[in-house]
C-alpha cells in the first residue's frame, strides 16, 4: 500500500533568455495517464498524494513540444527551455534599468528648465531640486552598493534613507555654496 503525503511539482517553460513563456501549455502525466494541463505564463504545479506514483511532465509552445520526461521521485522542479524569444534583448534591456532610464530623462529636463528660466522663482527653483534630485535617485539605483543618509535639518526634522532614496535626499538637500 502506497503512502500517502503530498508532493509538490512543478515545471517552467522559458525562452532563450530564461523568460517565461506565457503562452506555454503544459501537460502532466501521474502513472501514464493525463492528470491535467497549467497554462499560466509558463509555469504550472502538480500536488500527488501517493509518494510512489510517477510523474511525467510535457511542455507545448505553438508547434514545438518537449516531452514527456519522467522525474525523479525526489525530483521538485523540471526546467524546459524553448529556442524561441519572447521579449527581446532591447525590452528586456528597457525592464531592467527602466528606473535609470527615467532618471537620466529627469536629469535631461532638469537640466533644460535651467538654462529656460533666466531668473527663477523660489518655486521654480524647488521644481528644478526635485526633477534632478529624483533623476539622481533613479540613476543611483543603477550604482552597485549602498549608501546612507542621515540629515537633521532642525531640531524636529531628522531624515533618514538608504539606497536611491539616499542619492535623492542627498541631492534635494544639498545646495552647493554660491548657488544661493
Amino acid at each position: 500500500m502506497p503512502e500517502d503525503f503530498s508532493r509538490r511539482v512543478s515545471a517552467n517553460a522559458s525562452d532563450v533568455n530564461g523568460d517565461l513563456i506565457p503562452d506555454a501549455t503544459i501537460e502532466w502525466y501521474v502513472n501514464d495517464a493525463f492528470a491535467g494541463s497549467g497554462d499560466g505564463a509558463g509555469h504550472s504545479s502538480i500536488e500527488v498524494l501517493d509518494s510512489s506514483a510517477t510523474i511525467a511532465v510535457k511542455a507545448k509552445v505553438g508547434d514545438l513540444v518537449q516531452g514527456p520526461v519522467k522525474l525523479g521521485p525526489q525530483q521538485a522542479e523540471y526546467n524546459f527551455h524553448f529556442d524561441r524569444e519572447v521579449h527581446p534583448r532591447w525590452r528586456s534591456f528597457v525592464m531592467k534599468h527602466f528606473p535609470a532610464l527615467v532618471g537620466i530623462v529627469f536629469i535631461l529636463l532638469a537640466l533644460a528648465l535651467v538654462f529656460t528660466f533666466q531668473k527663477p522663482t523660489p518655486l521654480q527653483v524647488h521644481v528644478l531640486l526635485a526633477l534632478f534630485a529624483l533623476g539622481g535617485g533613479g540613476f543611483g539605483g543603477e550604482i552597485a552598493g549602498f549608501i546612507n543618509a542621515d540629515l537633521t535639518l532642525s531640531a524636529k526634522l531628522k531624515i533618514s534613507a538608504g539606497g536611491a532614496a539616499a542619492i535623492f535626499v542627498l541631492l534635494y538637500f544639498f545646495v552647493p555654496a554660491g548657488s544661493g
